[in-house]
Parts: structure tokens; C-alpha cells; sequence
């Protein structure tokens, strides 16, 4: 199971743990026919900026949070998240922006993007699906990860604590994350079968200046528009889909054959994959079905530390 669909069956268990969280309220006239739950300790993810230049922060699905965010040099900013949880959140750093935080030189994945166009999404980024706190919410959970499946940009560490005691709430630190380290002779001709593409350079590179602004996983190469240095193939077309190993929401005979193909390779064997793993001591998603290395679980309330550029 990947994190994306592990991260829909925790919304739905979110929906449910909400209605009971509301259920437990109960009428009083002092407060107006509600009496609020005490509020318990909310889970927070916090950014620091540890780069030697100003980032903007860009998040999705983070209730009641700011879309993007300013963070200076040595600064940071803490999200907090909402009682009820949060399902399939995600945040990542952009540079080079103008002054209201788009039109980003690096990061620019979403509208409104530069006129040459958005950049494929290789981020290095988080992602969370959040467990409820407070009243009802003893077994809650917080799924995370850091995926580098479409790539990576900075280097960064991760610090997690949970305040219930938990094996796989783990720190992770992927501070050897760099331009130069990215793999420039990848093997992505799916053994051989298209031989044009046995020595492929996985660096990301600013369609413009040609400066390289981070590193293409095997499969965002493979699917990433033409104008942007990818080759523009869909993920299930022949020469990408042992690449990018995409689901069928209507044909699960099919995604489960695709899978044992992926699993068999050639993207776990592949130079990138391998990177990844040792780059952040194997607890990265390198590919989609990377689930063993990515995927982390911290229990009741959560403390997520992302610190951009560590070393610096």
C-alpha cells in the first residue's frame, strides 16, 4: 500500500474521529447551549530555515494555515494543526521568489508560475496525515513521510516525537542531498528494451539559464514535459510505467501486476533509488512502492521538526 492511499483511508478515519470529538460536547447554558472540550496539546510541524538565504514555505491541506509563508534566514515558522487532525498535508521550501512568494526560481510547482511555465514537482518536501487530539483521540496516530519519489531539491532534516512511545517515530536526515550528487548517467531503458535511454542525466536544470536547481527521480524524467528537460511520456506508457509504477483505480488485477514488475525492477536497483537511501540512511521513499524505507508512524500528539538546509 503507498502512502497516498494509506493517507485516504486515514481521512476517512479522521471524518469519524471529528463527529465524535463534536458528539462529545454537551449543553450548557453558560456558554451559550455548548460546553467547549478542554483544549488538549495540539500537534505542530515546525519549518527553520537554516539556509544561507530567505525561503518561501508553500502547504497544502493544512486547515486555517497560510498558503505560503515568508521564512528569513534563520528563522522559522510552526504550523499548527487542528484538533480533528489533518488528512494528506504537505509542505516544501521555495527560493528565488518575487515578493509574494511565487514565480519561484525553485519550488514553483503550483499556479500562478513563471511564463516559461510551473516546474515539475520535485520537491524535497514533507508529507503528514495527522491524528486527531484531545477527547476520543487515545489511539490516534500520525502518518509521515518525506518522499523523493518525483525528486529532490534541498537537504534537510526531519525530527519527530510523538507523546506516546513509538518504534517508528524516527528522525530522518537527508542533509546529503546536493546538485552534484545526483546521477548523471542513470540506466532508465527498462532493461534494455529502449537502449536511448541507458546513460540519462537526472539533473534538473533551469530551462532559461540552464543552472541546475535540483534532481529528476527516474519517473518524474521520464514523465516531465519536454520544455522543462523531461522526456513528456505518460506514467503508464511503455517506457516510464517500471519507472513511475502508477495505480489503476479500476482495475486492481492490473495495479497489483504492475507492482510485482517494480518490485522486481529496475527502479529499486536504480542508481537514484539507491542514492536516496543512502543519502537519508534509508528512511526516504525513493519509489512508489518504497513503503518499508518512507513510511512513518508517530503516536497521540505530534512534534514534526523540518530543518531546510541543516549543515549550513
Amino acid at each position: 500500500m503507498t502512502i497516498r492511499a494509506i493517507f485516504r483511508i486515514a481521512a476517512e478515519c479522521l471524518a469519524a474521529v471529528a463527529f465524535i470529538v463534536l458528539a462529545s460536547q454537551v449543553p450548557s447554558a453558560a456558554t451559550g447551549g455548548m460546553t467547549p472540550v478542554p483544549e488538549a496539546a495540539k500537534s505542530t510541524l515546525k519549518v527553520v530555515n537554516q539556509c544561507n538565504f530567505k525561503v518561501w514555505l508553500q502547504q497544502e491541506n493544512i486547515d486555517g494555515a497560510p498558503e505560503l509563508v515568508k521564512v528569513g534566514k534563520g528563522k522559522s515558522y510552526t504550523y499548527k494543526i487542528v484538533p480533528q487532525g489533518d488528512p494528506s498535508t504537505m509542505v516544501w521550501a521555495k527560493k528565488g521568489c518575487d515578493k509574494n512568494g511565487n514565480n519561484c526560481k525553485i519550488g514553483q510547482t503550483r499556479d500562478p508560475c513563471p511564463a516559461s511555465g510551473c516546474m515539475p514537482d520535485f520537491n524535497s518536501r514533507v508529507e503528514a496525515t495527522w491524528g486527531c487530539t484531545g477527547p476520543g483521540c487515545d489511539n490516534s496516530v500520525t502518518y509521515y513521510d518525506t518522499s523523493q519519489v518525483d525528486g529532490y531539491t534541498f537537504p534537510f532534516l526531519l525530527r519527530a516525537k510523538g507523546s506516546v512511545d513509538n518504534d517508528a517515530c524516527v528522525n530522518v536526515n537527508c542533509n546529503r542531498f546536493s546538485n552534484s550528487a545526483c546521477p548523471r548517467k542513470e540506466d532508465l531503458s527498462s532493461n534494455g528494451k529502449y537502449p536511448k535511454y541507458n546513460k540519462v542525466d537526472l539533473r534538473a536544470r533551469d530551462p532559461q539559464s540552464g543552472k541546475v536547481l535540483g534532481c529528476f527521480s527516474p519517473c518524474e524524467k521520464m514523465t516531465a514535459g519536454k520544455s522543462a528537460g523531461g522526456y513528456g511520456f505518460a506514467a503508464d506508457d511503455p517506457q516510464a510505467i517500471l519507472y513511475c509504477c502508477p495505480s489503476f483505480a479500476n482495475n486492481p488485477q492490473k495495479t497489483e501486476k504492475v507492482k510485482q514488475r517494480c518490485l522486481a525492477g529496475p527502479v529499486p536497483d536504480s542508481d537514484y533509488v539507491s542514492f536516496v537511501h543512502k543519502a537519508c540512511r534509508k528512511r526516504a521513499y525513493g519509489w512508489a512502492y518504497d513503503d518499508v524505507n518512507g513510511l512513518h508512524v508517530c503516536g497521540g500528539t505530534t512534534r514534526l521538526v523540518m530543518k531546510v538546509c541543516p549543515d549550513n
